[in-house]
């Protein structure tokens, strides 16, 4: 199945995976579209990992919540590499689509720019954004090998700030052509794109900062849902139609938070054919499944695979399924699963 971002802020992640048994005829890829950026998410495994854990700079926890009683974290910065390491720390209104591994890809022609998260440069004062209340943290930081720093990391909120969820990203950005000057405020970055492609790619890491106000609920509701077996010649020729087989099922549903906080969680996808039975789309949630986030109202398009369907009525159920391990038990809203079937016919 593959899926379309149309918002500046949700995120969605697909694994490539495949299932045995009759889910094995089942292909399904992704690809993102957010408003100004596009680009194919590919999977982080195509950087492999020993190198990105030598060559980055960690910062750890990668998730803080703060609230009105905490106002202070302690983050740790490291190096396990054996060569000295310096990045560029960034605090930034940033969602990325693979939580915490948002190392930037791309092909050794690069041909194909993967970026997997979406910023919002220079958020309006009506965004819930932390990052402004922020402090503590440089700009630049250089580690000798195996060596690392402890930080403490200060939130300021304003007085009288309304209930809800406001949220910040902070990045570990390491750069092959990243040039700093102790003696100039200003930083000179010269990117250089390689002809035949070896130049490595920015390695990043990120810490998730969130901080709650009041009384919290999350919600999400799945509405204005459509769909349509697409059995054009132009839709039938379109690089993502080619990846999940002729006559894709294209469907598009509205997202619409109905809590105070983000939704984080799983999508489970399956069609119920005419005699009633399931036929799983995406992997089981115990295996990984779908893990994705969700900051805002926005819509999402799928195009699914239906070429090993016989002829009859279908119903898709798309499902999203909360879950929040990486949050502290008391930190962990409670929310029903959402939602919505989408019918089709397979003639």
């Amino acid at each position: 199945m593959k899926t379309f971002l149309q918002t500046s802020s949700i995120v969605h992640t697909k694994a490539a995976h495949t299932a045995g048994a009759i889910q094995s005829c089942v292909r399904w890829g992704t690809a993102a579209l957010v408003l100004l950026a596009a680009g194919r998410v590919y999977a982080q495994d195509d950087v492999p990992d020993s190198i990105r854990q030598l060559h980055m700079v960690h910062v750890s926890p990668h998730l803080i919540v703060f609230d009105p009683q905490v106002h202070t974290a302690t983050l740790t910065f490291s190096n396990v590499g054996e060569t000295p390491t310096e990045a560029d720390v960034v605090i930034q209104y940033g969602f990325t689509v693979w939580q915490n591994r948002d190392t930037v890809l791309l092909s050794p022609q690069w041909s194909r720019e993967t970026p997997h998260d979406t910023v919002i440069l220079n958020p309006s004062p009506q965004e819930h954004y932390a990052g402004r209340w922020l402090s503590g943290l440089p700009t630049h930081l250089t580690l000798p090998p195996y060596q690392t720093k402890q930080l403490t990391l200060h939130i300021n909120p304003p007085k009288a700030l309304p209930n809800g969820e406001y949220y910040a990203r902070i990045v570990t950005v390491v750069g092959p052509h990243v040039r700093h000057d102790a003696k100039s405020q200003d930083t000179r970055a010269v990117q250089q794109i390689p002809v035949q492609g070896h130049g490595p790619p920015p390695l990043r890491d990120s810490v998730r900062v969130y901080y709650r106000q009041g009384p919290q609920s999350m919600g999400v509701a799945l509405l204005a849902a459509h769909g349509q077996i697409d059995t054009t010649a132009e839709g039938n020729d379109s690089a993502q139609a080619r990846q999940v087989g002729r006559n894709p099922l294209r469907n598009l549903f509205r997202v619409h938070l109905t809590g105070t906080t983000h939704f984080e969680g799983y999508e489970e996808v399956y069609y119920v054919t005419p005699g009633g039975q399931h036929l799983p789309m995406s992997p089981d949630i115990s295996e990984g499944g779908f893990a994705f986030a969700v900051h805002t109202d926005g819509i999402i398009r799928d195009l699914a695979q239906t070429d090993m369907l016989t002829p009859g009525h279908y119903t898709m159920v798309i499902r999203f399924i909360p879950k929040q391990d990486e949050f502290p038990v008391s930190q962990r809203v409670p929310m029903d699963t959402a939602q919505v079937a989408i019918p089709f016919d397979v003639r």
